[in-house]
């Protein structure tokens, strides 16, 4: 007989987007998202990875890496054929090495003015992740246990003051992006001018509702305006996510303190940035 588990004995579930770098195995179409894609002089074994190894075209949802690996494949791969039907290897080949040195050299120069690109972070999150994201957060199951849910005194579930004392371990705010937790969010902020007239009843249908029962321009602008005392937090759990944050800002940015040659020239007086 399975025993149920005891209060003390419950986890709390809580969302990172450091899980989806794990893989399903029992998921029939094998699909695996990439959070950090490296360029290939860093690490050559890119190039031959299963999951991005026929990208030969660069798009315009690929990372900066992603994009310089598959024209790498493209070079690589023309070479070989040329290889097969032209006498004249050793030209083939010097025009190939000058492509390649080409093609790290555009590494070099743009990889620290790109910072974090948002492809670089996150990777490339095809459209069936974003559905499953959109799906958790529609459940409402799911969303209760991976999300902290919009309340009238918090519509925005942002990080209050009380939380620290009273719930340490905050889960993270719903994506607004998504329709049903917009509903959400609309509902509660309406709720909460409610709220703050009890002896007003139906204050909010009069405030932003029309004789039809619908809201137009007008009444668009007054419940805007209501809900100017609101504000979205950009870090929205307990404690909150510094080294994402820092990865945001920074990336992997060059500094001549570890020994990046390239970013100790630009300390000598002969360097311009221009």
């Amino acid at each position: 007989m399975n025993q149920q588990p005891t209060p003390s004995q419950k986890r709390t579930v809580r969302f990172s987007m450091n899980d989806t770098e794990k893989k399903n195995d029992s998921d029939d179409t094998n699909e695996h998202i990439h959070l950090k894609i490296q360029f290939w002089a860093e690490n050559p074994n890119v190039l031959l990875d299963k999951h991005t190894m026929l990208e030969f075209y660069p798009m315009d949802s690929m990372s900066f890496n992603q994009k310089l690996n598959a024209v790498t494949r493209s070079v690589l791969l023309i070479t070989l054929i040329m290889i097969c039907f032209v006498r004249n290897i050793p030209r083939i080949l010097f025009l190939s090495i000058l492509s390649l040195a080409a093609i790290w050299g555009m590494y070099q120069f743009y990889a620290p003015r790109e910072g974090m690109e948002p492809g670089d972070v996150y990777g490339s999150l095809d459209t069936s992740s974003i559905n499953t994201f959109s799906k958790l957060a529609t459940d409402s199951n799911a969303s209760s246990e991976l999300y902290q849910q919009p309340s009238p005194n918090n519509p925005f579930s942002n990080v209050l003051v009380s939380d620290y004392d009273d719930n340490p371990q905050k889960l993270p705010a719903p994506p607004i992006s998504n329709p049903t937790i917009n509903k959400m969010v609309m509902d509660n902020a309406v709720q909460s001018i409610q709220n703050a007239h009890p002896n007003l009843p139906n204050i909010s249908d009069k405030l932003f509702r029309n004789i039809h029962g619908e809201m137009d321009i007008k009444e668009q602008l007054n419940f805007e305006q209501s809900l100017r005392q609101f504000n979205s937090n950009p870090s929205t759990t307990i404690p909150n996510d510094q080294g994402a944050f820092a990865q945001f800002c920074y990336g992997d940015m060059i500094s001549c303190k570890e020994g990046n040659l390239f970013a100790c020239s630009r300390n000598t007086s002969h360097y311009n940035n221009y």
